[in-house]
């Protein structure tokens, strides 16, 4: 991408002219260049910058399409915020979240069912309006954060199975039909809010709920 290029070439990571890719391997981490960049389309060139284990922050860019996540390990606070038209995040492998609101407003970012399986703590704001997830499995998740899932319209199956606490509007307006609680403890207000499908609750432990 010639204006993500640009861009790192104007914050000097490069010589002026270029960034080889031994250049690339000794930058362990890139600051807040690309906010706001409607130019940018991708970053595949991702997977040569070895050492940078955190996603840089492409907020707000809007024509964002792909990222290659092979190195990145760490997703923080909104840093994909508001990257409209993001479909794929390749090469993703095990990663941590910190701060909330990673993937709000990503509305076509395609993210494998298995993708936060192993999280227990699902952050607030998370996947705010994403429209193209069906299926998410959550079955280590004990906490589900406000807004987590919110108007995820297509979301129709989850598994939230081990889940102790669900914040207010965490799922509203999906398609979920059916949920299966073992260990739930709180839903706050509003968690399912327009979720004309949901028929099926079925709690198995008995909880003050």
């Amino acid at each position: 991408d010639n204006v993500l290029l640009q861009l790192l070439l104007d914050n000097n990571y490069g010589d002026g002219t270029g960034i080889t890719y031994q250049k690339a391997e000794t930058i362990t981490s890139i600051s807040n260049i690309f906010s706001n960049n409607t130019g940018i389309t991708s970053f595949d060139e991702l997977k040569e910058f070895k050492n940078v284990t955190t996603c840089p922050r492409f907020y707000y860019c809007t024509n964002l399409v792909s990222i290659d996540c092979s190195n990145i390990t760490v997703f923080n606070h909104e840093c994909l915020r508001e990257c409209n038209n993001l479909t794929t995040l390749k090469n993703l492998g095990k990663f941590t979240l910190t701060g909330s609101g990673q993937f709000v407003n990503c509305y076509n970012l395609q993210l494998d069912k298995d993708v936060f399986k192993n999280f227990t703590n699902i952050p607030w704001n998370l996947c705010i309006n994403n429209y193209v997830i069906t299926d998410m499995n959550l079955q280590n998740a004990t906490t589900i954060g406000s807004n987590a899932f919110s108007n995820c319209n297509k979301l129709k199956n989850i598994n939230i199975i081990n889940c102790e606490y669900i914040g207010s509007f965490a799922f509203d307006r999906t398609l979920i039909e059916k949920l299966e609680l073992n260990k739930i403890t709180t839903i706050e207000n509003r968690a399912y809010e327009a979720c004309n499908n949901l028929k099926t609750i079925v709690i198995r432990q008995s909880n003050s709920v």
